[in-house]
């Protein structure tokens, strides 16, 4: 019978590193947007790149390490996202 221990430890261990992973990815697309507003195509693509590989590649490492890892990254990413876009709708709104 499998230990529910190690698989938690990988969902929360996974979920910190989505939680941080959520935060940067999302935040960072405030700037590329910005960028992309001012006309700045080149570096627009490169950065809208990096962030699409850093959060490809971390969600592979996740799920080489195992299912409960994946899916407390998965939701740790989400969270990230929900925090990220409460602040800019607290920061636009007058």
């Amino acid at each position: 019978m499998m230990q529910l221990a190690p698989i938690a430890l990988e969902a929360l261990a996974g979920f910190a590193v989505g939680l941080l992973l959520g935060l940067i990815h999302f935040r960072s697309l405030l700037q590329v947007s910005g960028d992309y507003l001012q006309g700045r195509a080149i570096r627009t693509a490169l950065l809208q790149l990096a962030r699409m590989t850093v959060l490809a590649a971390a969600l592979y490492v996740m799920a080489r390490v195992g299912a409960g890892c994946l899916l407390g990254g998965a939701a740790g990413v989400l969270v990230g996202r929900r925090l990220v876009m409460r602040r800019v709708g607290k920061e636009e709104t007058p």
